[in-house]
C-alpha cells in the first residue's frame, strides 16, 4: 500500500515537473517574442517610421492577407489524403499548416492560400482546430470541392518531388497545389498520380537545377518529399528574390546538404 502510495506521488511530481518546464518554455518563448517585437519597432523608429500599436499591427497583417487571398498567387494544399493518415500524422499536418500559415502571414508577398478537398467536421479538421490556435478565422479559402472544381477557369500545376519537370517560375495566372500528405513511411508517386487522375500538369520545386553548393546528387533524401512550410517557404522567398538559388539555400533542409571537408 506504502509502495502504491509512494509511486502515484512520484507520478504526480513529475506530471508537476512536466507541466512546470512547459510553462517555463512557453514563458520564455512569450519573452523572446516580446523581445523581438521591440527590437523591430525600435529599428523602425529609428529609420524614421511611425509607431503602429500591436494591435493595429495584427488588423494591418489580417487585412493584408484578406486583400492577398484575393489577388496573390493562389497555393492550394490537396487535403483528399486524410483519410490515409493516422492520428499522428494528422497531428503533423496540422503543425505544419501553423508554420505555413505563420510564414504567410510574415511574407513581403503572401501567398492566396487555400485547404481544397477540405472537410470542416472532420478528424484533419478537428486536429487543426486543436493545434492552430485560431484556425476557423485564418485568412485562407476552406473549400469542399477538388482544385479543378474550385478553379475551373485556371492553370492548376500539381507540385510533386517526383515529376521530371522543374518549376522554373511562378505566375500569379496559376494554381499551385501540393499534397497535404503526412507519410510516415513514404509511398513514392502518391502526389503524382493524384495529378494524373485530375488531368492535370506535375511540376517539382528546381532542386536539382538551382541546388546550394553543398547540395550532393549523391545523396539519397535529394528525392524525399519536403514538408508543406517548407515548399511554403521557399516558394514565398523565390517570390521576394525572383531567384531559385537564394530561395532554396535559405531553406532547403539540412538533411539535403552534404557537409563540405576541406583539404588538410
Amino acid at each position: 500500500m506504502i509502495c502504491h502510495l509512494f509511486a502515484i506521488f512520484v507520478l504526480m511530481s513529475m506530471e508537476d515537473r512536466l507541466f512546470s518546464n512547459l510553462r517555463t518554455k512557453r514563458r520564455l518563448e512569450r519573452l523572446r517574442r516580446r523581445k523581438r517585437d521591440t527590437e523591430s519597432i525600435r529599428r523602425h523608429l529609428k529609420a524614421g517610421g511611425e509607431y503602429i500599436s500591436k494591435r493595429e499591427r495584427i488588423r494591418l497583417s489580417k487585412e493584408r492577407l484578406r486583400q492577398n487571398l484575393v489577388s496573390g498567387v493562389k497555393f492550394c494544399i490537396d487535403c483528399s489524403f486524410e483519410g490515409d493518415m493516422s492520428a499522428k500524422e494528422h497531428s503533423k499536418f496540422a503543425q505544419q499548416l501553423c508554420r505555413v500559415y505563420g510564414a504567410n502571414k510574415k511574407a513581403v508577398s503572401p501567398l492566396s492560400l487555400h485547404l481544397v478537398n477540405f472537410n470542416p467536421a472532420g478528424l484533419l479538421a478537428e486536429c487543426c482546430r486543436r493545434k492552430c490556435c485560431g484556425f476557423d478565422n485564418y485568412q485562407i479559402g476552406f473549400h469542399v470541392g477538388s482544385p479543378t472544381d474550385v478553379f475551373k477557369s485556371q492553370r492548376i500545376v500539381y507540385l510533386s518531388p517526383d515529376a521530371s519537370d522543374p518549376l522554373l517560375d511562378v505566375d500569379k495566372y496559376s494554381v499551385y497545389v501540393a499534397g497535404g500528405l503526412i507519410d510516415e513511411n513514404i509511398v513514392k508517386g502518391r502526389s503524382l498520380d493524384t495529378a494524373s487522375r485530375l488531368g492535370i500538369s506535375s511540376v517539382r520545386l528546381p532542386i536539382q537545377e538551382f541546388a546550394p553548393m553543398d547540395w550532393s546528387p549523391q545523396n539519397p533524401a535529394k528525392s524525399s518529399s519536403l514538408p508543406l512550410n517548407i515548399v511554403v517557404e521557399i516558394l514565398l522567398a523565390y517570390l521576394q528574390h525572383r531567384d531559385w538559388r537564394t530561395a532554396l539555400d535559405h531553406h532547403l533542409p539540412h538533411r539535403f546538404r552534404t557537409p563540405i571537408i576541406l583539404a588538410s
